[in-house]
């Protein structure tokens, strides 16, 4: 069955490996600027991971299992988790740009964020947190489908691997399981 095309002869499904470009990229700005973000305040050595979570434990609606890791083992070992967070945002958030290892990283980063949105709860950060587990899980399904990565350059030299973006290429039959 032949595409629709469009004026300008483009299939009409052309569409996605962009809009999955667009929304990894935007996603990966994201982290890269919430890890600049508290860097720029000082949260390592300072309190700020700590100010956080006091404020959602004090307003915010967490499930009771959630909300004791929080007091009793993040908040004890607030530094730690601080530089936890920071290391995570940053390596996600420019694996996301470059389309490096997009399916793991996509996954990472859907922890991440559940972590986030059970924090944050029905809030406006809770609802961001919400958009970003959604398209991560986008992600995850079409990750084989996207432009502008990485994965994709490699996927064209024959590297492939299920953690990555490129589709796994048939190999004399037999479908490639590195990595």
């Amino acid at each position: 069955m032949e595409r629709a095309k469009t004026k300008h002869g483009a299939s009409e499904r052309q569409w996605l490996p962009l809009a999955l470009a667009v929304a990894r990229v935007a996603m990966g700005a994201f982290f890269l600027n919430e890890a600049a973000t508290q860097l720029r305040k000082g949260w390592v050595g300072g309190d700020g991971l700590e100010k956080m979570l006091r404020s959602a434990l004090r307003d915010n609606a967490l499930l009771p299992p959630y909300r004791y890791f929080l007091e009793h083992a993040v908040l004890r070992h607030a530094d730690l988790f601080t530089v936890i967070v920071l290391i995570g945002e940053i390596a996600v958030g420019a694996a996301l740009v470059l389309g490096l290892a997009t399916r793991l990283t996509a996954i990472v980063a859907l922890s991440m964020n559940i972590a986030f949105l059970l924090m944050n709860s029905v809030t406006f950060g809770g609802l961001i947190d919400a958009v970003f587990v959604a398209l991560e899980i986008v992600l995850i399904a079409f990750a084989g489908r996207q432009a502008w990565s990485v994965d994709r350059a490699l996927a064209t030299r024959g590297v492939t691997s299920w953690w990555m973006s490129g589709e796994v290429r048939e190999r004399r039959g037999v479908r490639s399981r590195s990595g």
